[in-house]
């Protein structure tokens, strides 16, 4: 939608709402919004109680050998201890401490020009959401607005976001909460959809989310030492994909670990013309493991290198613009909803590429080029 109460376009989010061709068949890939507790949620709820234990890292190390260490890798921990390791992974978000290990201070996030403000109301879903499962998007000259259903229609939980361009990263030692407010009211109190101007009369905020971005990495892992989600990678808000792709790379990962390690532990007579071998040619632990991290990288990284370039393509729709402009991202923002030659053309065919990915079939795919080779 457009702030003056246009509708721009409406969009399925299933791997059958493609531009063209024929949908795939078996059961469709669906998106599905939620809140971050939503999310974090479903994954505790299939891991067992005591598995997941809570304790902050300082850094990340190598225990040379020749300075009389193991050779190891080594977690120190805030409170001084230290667990040696064969693997690490970073799964530690965008101010990752484990990236400091690979790259040290050179590769840290910066800031866009871009923050956001958001949270979650117990309310009636709107009947644009309810009744049609939407996320609503709204763009305006001041900024972007969104909102949906945050959990189960029945919970009656609204969440909502809003994104404005921001001169500088906001200081955590200055905010007031009530000019928090007052410009959050200010950029979209008048702004035509009902839904908007109800939920910022009555919207809490205490902070301010600046949106980061990481300068493309050489590679997301070596010598026992891999990066995944936002440490890898951090994809803008604007993509939706954040959680998704750490979630993709979570399982690339696991199933490559789990196919380079069988065949160091359980050699493939195929492989070793029947001979008794220690270890097939994907040879032993750590072999196995930095070969997983040379196809976790080519598998992943050109994937998540097209989400994030169509990303910073729609983020400059939710700085400040003129009148002008502001109609212009209008008639661009309808053409590609209405055409779609002309969005294929202009951000792919994003549902079939978002949605129609398989991190198996990917995986399979790099273990049999590697076979042939």
């Amino acid at each position: 939608m457009g702030q003056n109460g246009w509708t721009l376009g409406v969009q399925p989010t299933s791997d059958r709402g493609g531009f063209e061709g024929p949908p795939p068949s078996g059961r469709a890939e669906v998106c599905v919004s939620s809140t971050r507790h939503g999310l974090w949620a479903c994954l505790m709820a299939a891991v067992p109680k005591d598995v997941v234990q809570y304790k902050k890292v300082s850094r990340v190390i190598r225990k040379r050998a020749e300075a009389g260490g193991t050779g190891a890798l080594a977690v120190v921990f805030e409170d001084g201890d230290e667990e040696e390791c064969d693997l690490v992974i970073g799964a530690d978000g965008v101010k990752s401490i484990v990236r400091k290990a690979l790259f040290g201070e050179d590769d840290e996030a910066g800031g866009i020009g871009v923050s956001g403000v958001g949270g979650v109301m117990e309310t009636p879903l709107p009947s644009r959401v309810a009744d049609n499962k939407a996320m609503v998007f709204t763009f305006g000259r001041d900024g972007f607005f969104g909102y949906a259903s945050g959990s189960p229609a029945q919970a009656n939980s609204l969440m909502w976001w809003s994104t404005f361009e921001t001169d500088s990263l906001p200081s955590k030692t200055r905010l007031d909460p009530d000019e928090i407010k007052a410009q959050l009211r200010q950029r979209h109190g008048a702004w035509s959809d009902p839904v908007v101007r109800d939920i910022v009369s009555k919207a809490e905020v205490d902070t301010i989310y600046p949106t980061w971005a990481l300068p493309d990495l050489p590679h997301w892992g070596e010598d026992g030492i891999v990066l995944i989600g936002d440490a890898a990678h951090a994809l803008s808000p604007t993509t939706g994909q954040g959680a998704s792709q750490a979630l993709e790379d979570a399982q690339t990962l696991s199933l490559l670990l789990a196919e380079t390690l069988k065949k160091a532990y359980v050699p493939d007579p195929a492989e070793t013309d029947g001979q008794p071998a220690d270890a097939s040619r994907f040879g032993k632990e750590k072999d196995a493991a930095a070969l997983t991290l040379k196809l976790f990288y080519s598998i992943r990284q050109p994937r998540v290198a097209i989400i994030a370039q169509r990303g910073r393509k729609f983020d400059n729709n939710k700085k400040t613009m003129s009148v002008m402009e502001e109609y212009a991202m209008y008639c661009f923002l309808w053409l590609i909803n209405h055409f779609g030659s002309i969005g294929k053309l202009v951000i792919g065919d994003v549902n079939s590429q978002l949605y129609g990915w398989s991190a198996r079939a990917e995986v399979e795919k790099a273990l049999a080029n590697l076979a042939s080779v």
